[in-house]
């Protein structure tokens, strides 16, 4: 299982491991089959990370001989309002996330799923050569020297980079319209295909294996019983199943959020907010349908998600949640202090409500969600109350307030006990250095879910067994290609 730690408030995630797994039959031609391991080094997160110009001073000091000094940047300004707002809103995760943290951090190194990390101040990476240290995420590799400290995670950094520069998807995406026949836009996998049939066209296989498939002039490894849909925003709605279709039981969305960062490295494709609002959730979700929106730490975001989008989808919120990236050693990837960086993403969930009136899946918040029924809605599991839009609408910051009570009830799905979704919970793991690209929450969601049911990843950064995922532009693809694997 990919799941190494679970507790009523949080979870140990082996990202590596999962994948290792996936990838462990490969159908590489007709005549032979191997196993697949994406680079180990784009797991290689020793330290937390730090800003380039703060490496390369400390790297001068460090050869002129002059003692390291920890220093905090002092602020030149007083925050705005903005600035407040968010971080009266992340002071009230912070002691919860850190908690967490270090009560799953200890059991991990009592189960020897985390290595205590060992300094060498005198030696150099060649002197270590040979030794192993397991830790999480998969793969040994030496005690951390004094160089690793500076070296900023370089190796995993530059294994991100491989494909860096290849535009050959982002062009045919949008060179290339969807055909006017809906028919025309679905066909099955085989393992080798023209680039122009895997656009805008619905890709699917029922394969029992992965297979390495030729697209284009590209080799890429694509999972068993996957779909996916490799198309510009604009014609998204390729995606959404017709008439004689099920409906998603877990739709799953990373929008490429727009920040001052991607604008000024021209680093990916972003959309405005206002974008999400074209998607028609009504003609994805099933009755029941859990909803969970990746959402970056800024403030407008988070708001415009809990108090936009959700509404408009006619989404009850039930749950926020955190994915907190720590290193190789347990630690935290930044300082979770820091005003400019912090180490973890926020996942705002909830349930299409429109179904709920349907007698699908009904929404549960844990504890601090009943405390709360008379400032928004009513718990539903042990009442008949109908959660309706208004109540959704009103529902406000107060209610994803943490709370570390576990909640017991349950809810009912086709005859199937389901556990209660908890209003606040965190996932750890050792982040992929691949841009963007999240844990998998399989495993973690499962107890929540019906059985087999099916899940949709819009904006997905790759691929998955028995997934639906749709790419703006390239990485549901790209991230698939052959160049980031090892064939072991």
């Amino acid at each position: 299982m990919a799941v190494l730690l679970n507790t009523d408030q949080g979870a140990l995630i082996d990202h590596a491991l999962l994948l290792k797994r996936v990838y462990s039959n490969v159908e590489i031609d007709s005549k032979q089959s191997g196993s697949y391991l994406l680079k180990t080094n784009l797991f290689k997160i020793d330290r937390p990370f730090k800003m380039d110009s703060q490496v390369l001073a400390e790297q001068t000091a460090e050869g002129k001989g002059i003692p390291r000094r920890n220093r905090k940047r002092k602020r030149k300004s007083e925050l705005n309002v903005g600035e407040v707002e968010a971080q009266l809103y992340h002071s009230e995760i912070v002691q919860r996330v850190l908690d967490i943290h270090t009560d799953l951090i200890s059991k991990a190194k009592e189960a020897g799923y985390i290595q205590e990390e060992r300094e060498h101040s005198h030696s150099s990476p060649g002197d270590v050569k040979g030794q192993t240290n397991d830790s999480v995420a998969g793969g040994g590799h030496p005690p951390v020297s004094k160089f690793s400290e500076l070296d900023n995670n370089s190796a995993a950094r530059d294994a991100a980079r491989i494909r860096v520069g290849d535009t050959s998807l982002i062009d045919v995406c949008q060179a290339i319209a969807p055909p006017d026949n809906v028919s025309s836009t679905s066909r099955e996998m085989s393992q080798k295909l023209n680039l122009s049939e895997c656009v805008n066209t619905v890709i699917s296989n029922d394969w029992d294996n992965p297979r390495l498939c030729e697209i284009g002039k590209e080799s890429y490894i694509i999972p068993q019983k996957a779909t996916f849909l490799l198309s510009d925003f604009k014609y998204h709605h390729i995606i959404y199943p017709t008439a004689d279709m099920d409906k998603f039981d877990l739709i799953v969305l990373d929008p490429p959020w727009q920040n001052k960062s991607v604008k000024r490295k021209k680093m990916y494709g972003s959309l405005r907010d206002e974008d999400l609002l074209d998607i028609s959730l009504e003609d994805l979700a099933a009755p029941g349908c859990l909803v969970v929106v990746w959402v970056t730490n800024r403030m407008k975001h988070i708001k415009f998600v809990k108090d936009t989008l959700f509404p408009k989808w006619s989404v009850a919120p039930a749950a926020e949640w955190q994915w907190l990236k720590i290193t190789k050693y347990g630690k935290m990837i930044y300082d979770i202090s820091s005003n400019h960086k912090k180490p973890y993403e926020i996942l705002l969930m909830g349930h299409f409500e429109g179904s709920i009136q349907q007698g699908g899946l009904r929404n549960l918040c844990s504890a601090e969600g009943k405390r709360k029924k008379s400032e928004s809605f009513e718990t539903l599991g042990t009442t008949d109350k109908i959660l309706t839009k208004k109540d959704s609408c009103e529902l406000t910051n107060a209610n994803f307030k943490s709370s570390n009570e576990a909640d017991e009830l349950t809810n009912v799905y086709e005859g199937r006990e389901l556990r209660s979704l908890p209003c606040n919970y965190v996932i750890m793991s050792v982040p992929c250095a691949l841009h963007s690209v999240k844990p998998p929450l399989d495993e973690v969601l499962k107890r929540y879910l019906k059985e087999n049911p099916r899940c949709l990843e819009l904006f997905a950064r790759n691929m998955w067994p028995n997934w639906t995922s749709w790419g703006n532009e390239v990485y549901v693809l790209l991230h698939q290609h052959v160049d980031f694997y090892d064939l072991q």
